[in-house]
Formats: C-alpha cells, sequence, structure tokens
C-alpha cells in the first residue's frame, strides 16, 4: 500500500513480487495463493499447488494457464501427467 509504505519495494533485495493465485472456475472463488519475489519460476507454482491441497485437501482436475514459463516447464507437464490432471493455456 502506497499510503502506509510508500518504498516497500526498495527495501526487499529481490525483484518485485509475483502473486500466484489458484481460482475456482465454478465459483470464482480463490482456492490458493503464493507469494515469491524475483522472477517468474516454477517453485512459485509448486509452492501455489502445494497451498491449493493444503486448503482444500485434494489437487485440481483441471488447470488453466498461461503461457509464462513456469507454466511451460517439463516439470509442470510430468506432475500433471502423474497426477492426473488435465492442463490447458487460457485463451
Amino acid at each position: 500500500d502506497n499510503r502506509s509504505a510508500p518504498n516497500l519495494i526498495t527495501q526487499f533485495p529481490a525483484e518485485k513480487a509475483r502473486f500466484y493465485v489458484g481460482v475456482d472456475g465454478a465459483t470464482s472463488k480463490p482456492m490458493g495463493h503464493a507469494l515469491l519475489f524475483g522472477p517468474a519460476r516454477t517453485d512459485g507454482l509448486a509452492i501455489l499447488l502445494r497451498e491449493y491441497v493444503s486448503r482444500n485437501g485434494f489437487l485440481p482436475c483441471l488447470i488453466v494457464i498461461d503461457r509464462g514459463t513456469e507454466n511451460t516447464s517439463n516439470w509442470f507437464k510430468a506432475f500433471c501427467r502423474k497426477a492426473g490432471i488435465t492442463w490447458m493455456y487460457a485463451p
């Protein structure tokens, strides 16, 4: 919030924050989230999935993603294949 901490981002040694959010497509409610500092990377998606399972007790059946590098990684594709998760790119 710029009103309470206008220079907060300059106090962190890493780059800008990345906020990952998992949203239920049927209800539009958030199902999980992850906050990381630095560039987008695969572990941000892994943390999001771990938090999703922690909150809900199960993995999603379908994941709709953008074409970010963390979402096109071999790790993500292998994880989905092993867990039986269908994934597709957002239009």
